[in-house]
């Protein structure tokens, strides 16, 4: 679980970065970007559910899985980890595609 902390955080980060890029792009604008806060905004207005799942997985999954749990149900948390795992290949597998 050590691994997943620094994964949630950089990738809301890279989430927001591509947010970012992407509006700057979508219509190849030539006018003034948009500012950051205004960027941060639509980002979450976007996104919220998927920021807010990765708060959660910080916040309150790790200190349960890491401290509180008390080394059960190791299969379970296995299985959380595997589908959690799997997400970028799936999200390569879209890119290869396009």
């Amino acid at each position: 679980p050590e691994f997943a902390v620094p994964y949630f955080i950089y990738d809301i980060y890279a989430m927001f970065l591509c947010h970012l890029h992407r509006g700057l792009v979508k219509g190849h604008e030539v006018g003034p970007s948009p500012s950051l806060r205004a960027s941060l905004l639509s980002y979450l207005r976007k996104d919220l559910m998927m920021v807010l799942h990765h708060v959660a997985m910080v916040f309150v999954c790790y200190p349960v899985t890491a401290f509180w749990r008390e080394g059960k149900g190791d299969f379970f948390l296995g299985c959380l980890l595997m589908a959690e795992l799997s997400t970028p290949f799936v999200c390569l597998g879209k890119v290869l595609i396009l």
